[in-house]
């Protein structure tokens, strides 16, 4: 055990607390569904009067007649039967048609630009699985990261635990809180703390994650040239003194954002998985050196 695995608690050292979160397709947390419809139902009743549909009758009915596919001239002038047909979507519908209903609603005809830009926030503040691209018409909504990767994540983070980096463990949590607090370059740090801990461990001898690497190779246990050539990539972005850390950690003025921190909250709980599998199997009976 390294020393850095001695200073984690028991619960995290023994894998009895979850695991880092990560951002899954398919799921919105109810304060962005209620904060989302908020926004809308802000924007509809802004002078308007006692009925919304005197001033947003079009907005409400082409947001309506697109997401149920119902022609507008059979969708009447009950106020309160179309805003009801509105707020179900973010009570009763599935994620992927509440999805479909704000991108539907934020290109309704007529609709102020300020209006799809505070709902592009919300997805920013509540740091879902998709984003609100604004760039141009028509306005489209687009996932962060794919279910297959998310899945990949998931089994990486399953992987450190079942073979005992529990220090490489509790820098992933750690990474998943701070991008969930917008903290994005703590985010990269700790993620890359997380792939120097499992390499330290590999090679204690190591200085770097490449000499780290290059033991494993003249170990046999990297063996395709094509997938060295990306783990060396990915370890010229870690590269304490020319990588990632140096160019957008250590400058006060880093300009990092939301996808630069899941990406490397992704690809680096990735390839600390690959190398704690590797770890393992060089300490079997089978793999040891």
């Amino acid at each position: 055990m390294s020393e850095e695995d001695r200073e984690i608690p028991f619960l995290q050292r023994y894998n009895h607390e979850d695991l880092p979160p990560t951002m899954k397709i398919g799921e919105l947390s109810n304060d962005f569904k209620r904060e989302v419809w908020n926004a809308i139902w802000r924007f509809l009743k802004t002078d308007s009067g006692s009925n919304v549909l005197v001033k947003h009758g079009s907005i409400v009915r082409y947001a309506i007649g697109e997401h149920y596919k119902i022609s507008e001239s059979k969708l009447g002038n009950n106020q309160y039967e179309l805003t009801s047909k509105m707020e179900a979507v973010f009570s009763r519908a599935s994620v992927p048609k509440v999805v479909s209903f704000i991108e539907i609603f934020v290109n309704a005809p007529n609709l102020p630009n300020d209006v799809a830009s505070k709902i592009s926030r919300l997805f920013e503040k509540h740091k879902i699985a998709y984003w609100l691209d604004l760039s141009d018409k028509p306005y489209r909504i687009f996932e962060r990261t794919s279910k297959e990767e998310s899945d990949a994540t998931a089994a990486a983070l399953k992987k450190i635990a079942e073979h005992g980096f529990p220090a490489a463990l509790s820098h992933l949590r750690q990474a998943a809180e701070h991008i969930h607090d917008g903290q994005y370059s703590d985010a990269i740090h700790d993620s890359i703390s997380a792939v120097e801990s499992v390499a330290r461990t590999i090679e204690p001898k190591a200085k770097t994650l490449g000499e780290a690497l290059k033991t494993l190779e003249d170990n046999g246990l990297i063996k395709h040239r094509s997938f060295k050539t990306a783990l060396n990539q990915l370890y010229g972005f870690t590269s304490d003194e020319e990588g990632i850390r140096h160019a957008l950690i250590e400058r006060a003025e880093a300009d990092v954002g939301l996808a630069e921190a899941l990406f490397f909250y992704n690809a680096c709980a990735a390839f600390t998985g690959y190398l704690a599998t590797l770890a393992n199997v060089r300490e079997t009976p089978s793999g040891k050196e």
